[in-house]
């Protein structure tokens, strides 16, 4: 009856609002832990069992297709919630297992606006594919994207690879591969098109892309253009 239903709401309502404090005092804890060990990240993914942002609310939402296997992410694009505030300079980072020889074009981990004059803007990890085997900067109508004259990828399957892509206040973009530049750095010619993009609070969203080739180990969003050291 009504009485039941009511009941049985409040107790739901009591339980989320437990699930939701634990996940407060888990990002508070994450939060401690990055104090004096460089720049904390914004978000951090480690698909652990889930797609939950460590750190903050970004949570990726999964769906019946979305598979876990021994700490990756393995199957599913999946989609964050919308940014809580602006980001422009920045850095993506993220850890990905190679499952299968690489081949094909695979958006690792982007960035983007869902709304936008002439197409959203993006940015984010993609590794090229077919003969060029390069890791190379996604961005809307390659806008942003160049050759950076890198090494082809020779990693084969079970090794794990570590990219972190920055982007300047100044519109230079770097890529690193295990921690060591990859290919030149290049500032994009492309007018306005080309700059420093902001990614708006509200909807700017982050996407994860696992393949068939390809795991996603853990992924972290940055405020800052982080150095090499770092």
């Amino acid at each position: 009856g009504r009485v039941l239903d009511e009941a049985y709401t409040a107790k739901v309502s009591a339980l989320k609002e437990k699930i939701r404090g634990v996940e407060r005092r888990i990002g508070a804890m994450h939060a401690r832990e990055w104090q004096g060990a460089g720049p904390r990240p914004v978000a951090q993914w480690t698909f652990d069992v889930d797609a939950r942002d460590q750190i903050g609310e970004l949570h990726a939402v999964t769906n019946l297709k979305t598979t876990f296997a021994d700490g990756h992410l393995t199957a599913a694009a999946l989609v964050t919630e919308p940014l809580r505030r602006d980001i422009r300079e920045k850095t993506l980072e993220a850890w990905v297992t190679v499952k299968k020889p690489l081949e094909n074009l695979i958006s690792v981990f982007q960035i983007y606006n869902r709304s936008g004059y002439r197409g959203a803007a993006s940015d984010g990890i993609q590794f090229a594919g077919g003969t060029n085997k390069q890791w190379r900067n996604l961005s809307t109508a390659n806008f942003r994207t160049e050759d950076v004259h890198g090494a082809k990828e020779s990693a084969g399957p079970g090794e794990r690879i570590h990219l972190a892509f920055t982007y300047s206040a100044d519109g230079t973009i770097r890529e690193y591969r295990n921690g060591v530049p990859y290919g030149e750095a290049f500032r994009p010619d492309a007018g306005v098109s080309g700059q420093l993009q902001t990614y708006v609070a509200g909807d700017a969203v982050l996407k994860f892309t696992p393949t068939a080739e390809l795991a996603i180990e853990e992924a972290r969003l940055y405020d800052a253009a982080l150095t090499a050291e770092q």
